[in-house]
């Protein structure tokens, strides 16, 4: 069910896979996120010392089970379909789609800030507490991420290994597999669409 390493390359054909870097596109207006209308973009704070760019993420949520917000999760039907076709999941719950911009960091800087954690947790969790359990709102549920970059960035699989970014480069594993973002030295921004969904493996 689940490929080599996490992650499988060239996961859309071209054609898709410009739809969704159209989609960015039309998300960023301009150039940059803080170019783009105010309302679309929410600020994601990791803690309150904002004078570290490792503590901030912009998102922009298309699907959102748990506060019933749903822009239109029909534009990432070919991901869905996808995911059946590769991995031989059937989603039975879509339950966050996100776009997210993360800002680079300086070559110099440590490039992981945010601690190891699970996408689903608990809101009583506090980052901040290593000692502090995760707890997931869903027993079984997986983690998806493409890739829209080319980057030094990426995501750190606890006691396994790192998933560099890579244009169409698709990544999925269990959603109680703890991870950290891995930031990039290259870029303005770099950009992910995060997919938490359930399902079951048909094979």
């Amino acid at each position: 069910m689940f490929p080599e390493n996490y992650f499988v390359d060239n996961f859309l054909d071209v054609k898709e896979y410009q739809k969704y870097e159209e989609l960015l596109n039309s998300a960023l207006d301009f150039n940059t996120p803080e170019s783009s209308p105010k309302h679309f973009w929410e600020l994601l704070i990791f803690d309150k010392n904002l004078k570290d760019v490792r503590n901030f993420n912009l998102v922009h949520t298309y699907v959102n089970k748990f506060k019933n917000i749903n822009d239109d999760e029909r534009l990432f039907d070919s991901i869905f379909d996808q995911i059946k076709n590769k991995f031989k999941i059937i989603v039975t719950d879509k339950l966050r789609i996100l776009l997210v911009a993360q800002p680079s960091v300086d070559e110099n800087v440590n490039r992981v800030w945010d601690g190891f954690h699970t996408d689903l947790e608990s809101p009583e969790y506090d980052i901040n507490d290593e000692n502090m359990k995760m707890v997931s709102y869903y027993d079984d549920y997986y983690t998806s991420i493409m890739y829209m970059d080319d980057t030094d960035g990426g995501t750190d699989l606890e006691n396994l290994f790192t998933i560099t970014s890579k244009k169409n480069r698709f990544s999925i594993f269990p959603g109680n597999l703890r991870h950290r973002t891995l930031y990039s030295t290259k870029n303005q921004f770099r950009y992910i669409y995060l997919f938490n969904y359930a399902g079951y493996n048909y094979e």
